[in-house]
């Protein structure tokens, strides 16, 4: 079976990466998580209309525009920028971070 040639292949690999990978970027970043395993995504495309489901809490203050102060609050928004997909992808698990 296919599925279980992957999870095979998953469960014994050192390291998973994803250059570009679109649709599959969440299910690496999962898989790695799941099993493990240390693994490098570089995040691309979004696709905000497919993946409907995805969702970040962001600080906005009174008027609803993004800001960091203390008189903010929180909102919950849909993934719809690449910033936003990486700071999804990252809240994921606390063990994760980015490199420039």
């Amino acid at each position: 079976d296919e599925s279980d040639s992957l999870q095979e292949a998953v469960q014994n690999a050192s390291l998973i990466i994803g250059l570009h990978a679109d649709g599959a970027t969440e299910d690496i970043v999962d898989a790695a998580i799941r099993y493990n395993k240390p693994f490098v995504v570089v995040p691309c495309c979004v696709f905000p209309n497919l993946f409907r489901k995805r969702f970040i809490n962001i600080s906005v203050d009174a008027d609803g525009i993004s800001n960091l102060g203390s008189d903010s609050k929180m909102k919950r928004v849909p993934v719809r920028t690449h910033e936003q997909f990486c700071q999804y992808l990252l809240e994921k698990d606390p063990r994760l971070r980015t490199e420039n």
